[in-house]
């Protein structure tokens, strides 16, 4: 029936349509795969229409056609419409637990059905440093679960002596430690039987080298064999991957991110639109439906741009930078910002693909440098109130999304005093992102110092994003503040990932 007009496209043309009952082996009607959510009786009454006298044999004109739309598919079209808010509630309850848990089971349910997981192969993923901090720079296969099930299975079968047949991944989420900042860790645990493969919250594993073989004519073979396969190799870095970094002044990282914000690019292969291209228009959806100011929103988004690194302006945050500066430089390697220039750094050198770089950080000695999300909310909070004068969902909006642009659970701060040069390198930096005639106001009423984190910070935090754990308690719903708030912090943070490579992609094309 769905096709049945290519029978006469235009006008004066006519066709015969002949429609069949699909038949099963047992001469009855088989309407699969149409048999879930009343789909089935939907195919029922499509056909007792279509065997009427009505339809039977007569003209199909568009008006008929639309007649025989209603009385089949009517009553179920209803009973969705009908039921579509209470799906939209438990697909956003499905979202906020999603985020409460960090469970990587949702994917299927969330974004699309699927069975298929990673497999690596190495002989001891929990020494390797590589497998314990980020497992996706190794080469993996995609297999399906039955597949990873069979060759733990034939493994197990074959006897074979070894340390461990099959592992999974257990991810851990650790605090802030040295140079590269809080970070998931992963320990990998021996399965012992294939209900830990199909669990739903496993979908990484490592196998054994001598648990698998490679043949050069069918590939991987998922059974012991003669010859052991080879381990899983590092990737290529992807290139929007920030594995690199390249001390940056605090004006310079900001110009990046304005630059994401408001510029497409072409990089080799890689297209991005940019940023603001995705952002307007679901700001302005949400704000025309909940009647909030859509360009007071796209104010405090530029604002957020500036302003969200504060927190490296601290004494600490900077010593610490000069002197890893410095030390990296004692030891032959290069630093792109003379030691000796006083203007605030955003970033620092690092390339944390070289393990001679990795254990250069681990072997540097100085006073932490501290963290500098929250500190950076509670130093901008009273311009903040100033500039949305006292509005409470932009007011919440823009301190979480600083205050979590890094850490999702991040709450609270230490102290803060900010250097001298601080002052003049926010001022670069709402000059950049279009507050030319308030650039120096704004910049001098930033909070200078102090000793922790107020009561009303972390009151606004918990109002645009509570603690995954008490969705819960608000009944898995998400408020108008909890939407922007997500808007803001995704824009927010795609803007820094890409800041480096904007930066240096419009000063230096080469």
């Amino acid at each position: 029936i769905q096709r049945a007009g290519r029978c006469a496209r235009r006008k004066n043309e006519h066709g015969d349509v002949y429609v069949f009952q699909p038949l099963d082996d047992d001469n009855q009607p088989n309407y699969a795969p149409y048999l879930d959510d009343g789909l089935e009786d939907v195919c029922e009454r499509t056909w007792a229409e279509l065997v009427s006298a009505e339809f039977n044999g007569k003209a199909m004109r568009f008006p008929e056609e639309q007649r025989l739309v209603e009385r089949a598919h009517g009553d179920a079209d209803r009973k969705f419409v009908e039921a579509l808010p209470g799906l939209i509630e438990q697909r956003v309850r499905e979202i906020t637990k999603c985020m409460a848990s960090r469970d990587s089971g949702y994917v299927s349910n969330l974004i699309r059905a699927q069975s298929n997981a990673s497999l690596f192969i190495s002989y001891t993923p929990n020494n390797d440093d590589v497998f314990t901090t980020r497992p996706w720079q190794r080469e993996a296969l995609s297999l399906s679960k039955g597949q990873i099930g069979r060759a733990f299975q034939a493994a197990d079968d074959s006897n074979v002596d070894l340390e461990f047949l099959i592992q999974y991944a257990v991810e851990h989420n650790d605090e802030e430690t040295g140079a590269l900042g809080r970070r998931s860790t992963f320990e990998w645990r021996s399965a012992q039987t294939t209900q830990d493969i199909w669990s739903p919250h496993n979908w990484q594993f490592v196998a054994h080298p001598q648990a698998v073989f490679y043949d050069k004519r069918v590939g991987l073979v998922l059974r012991p064999g003669d010859q052991p396969s080879a381990v899983s190799p590092e990737v290529t870095a992807k290139p929007w991957e920030r594995l690199v970094y390249h001390a940056e002044r605090y004006h310079e990282h900001i110009t990046g991110l304005y630059w994401a914000y408001t510029r497409p690019i072409q990089d080799g292969k890689h297209f991005r639109t940019a940023l603001r291209d995705e952002f307007l228009y679901p700001l302005q959806q949400i704000c025309h439906r909940y009647k909030l100011d859509a360009d007071l929103g796209e104010q405090v988004m530029r604002l957020l741009f500036a302003l969200h690194d504060v927190g490296k302006l601290n004494g600490p945050w900077q010593r610490w930078a000069r002197a890893w500066q410095q030390h990296r430089l004692s030891q032959g390697y290069r630093v792109l910002i003379d030691v000796d220039d006083p203007a605030p750094l955003a970033h620092t050198d690092i390339d944390t693909r070289e393990q001679v770089e990795r254990d250069l950080q681990r072997n540097f000695r100085h006073a932490p440098r501290g963290p500098h999300a929250v500190e950076s909310a509670q130093a901008v909070l009273d311009l903040l109130e100033d500039i949305t004068n006292g509005d409470e969902v932009w007011m919440a909006v823009s301190v979480a999304a600083i205050a979590r642009h890094h850490t999702p659970s991040a709450t609270d701060c230490a102290g803060f005093e900010m250097v001298a040069q601080g002052p003049h390198a926010l001022e670069e930096a709402l000059h950049v992102c279009g507050f030319k005639d308030n650039a120096a106001t704004w910049a001098g009423s930033v909070a200078p110092t102090f000793r922790r984190s107020s009561r009303q910070l972390r009151k606004l935090i918990q109002i645009a994003e509570p603690d995954p754990r008490a969705y819960q308690a608000l009944g898995n719903t998400l408020t108008p503040i909890n939407l922007i708030y997500l808007l803001f912090v995704r824009i927010l943070r795609l803007g820094d990932q890409r800041s480096g490579r904007y930066w240096r992609h419009y000063t230096d094309p080469r």
